[in-house]
């Protein structure tokens, strides 16, 4: 009886010390209750009109607002895709490649301050995995305020 009642108070311990860590609000901002990381939905199939995305077309959820342009913002695509490769586009110039860890696809904030140094305002992510499922979003910048906000097509 004394050796169950130490594996349970052992459990009991360890279920205190690991909740904490999945359930805690983490070191985020305010996106994806505070995980850091947004969440985004079901992707589609990518076809070669999706790439066309500007103000006549209608995001399929609320703009994800980037408050501030110093961290790095991440995104975590639907399970429904395989490994993604992801892309910067931005005017004429170069495609970037976005570091994508997992399921998690990175915005450095090194890359955001760059664009709005440059004075880019819009800019084209795209994200797609070998089958061609992905995502096709817009990336809106705003100089003044060195906000931004991503809307997902």
């Amino acid at each position: 009886m004394i050796h169950l009642m130490r594996v349970l108070l052992a459990a009991l311990l360890t279920l205190a010390v690991v909740l904490p860590v999945f359930g805690g609000e983490g070191d985020g901002g305010e996106n994806a209750g505070g995980t850091g990381v947004w969440i985004l939905p079901r992707s589609t199939v990518l076809t070669s009109s999706s790439s066309q995305v500007g103000p006549g077309c209608t995001p399929r959820v609320p703009p994800l607002a980037l408050s501030t342009l110093a961290s790095d913002a991440k995104l975590r695509v639907s399970n429904e895709c395989g490994q993604v490769a992801a892309s910067l586009f931005a005017g004429l110039a170069m495609p970037v490649a976005l570091p994508v860890l997992g399921q998690v696809v990175t915005l450095p904030a090194a890359t955001l301050r760059s664009l709005v140094e440059a004075r880019v305002t819009e800019a084209t992510l795209v994200l797609v995995d070998a089958s061609g499922k992905g995502y096709v979003m817009r990336l809106v910048l705003d100089l003044a305020s060195g906000n931004g906000q991503l809307l997902v097509y």
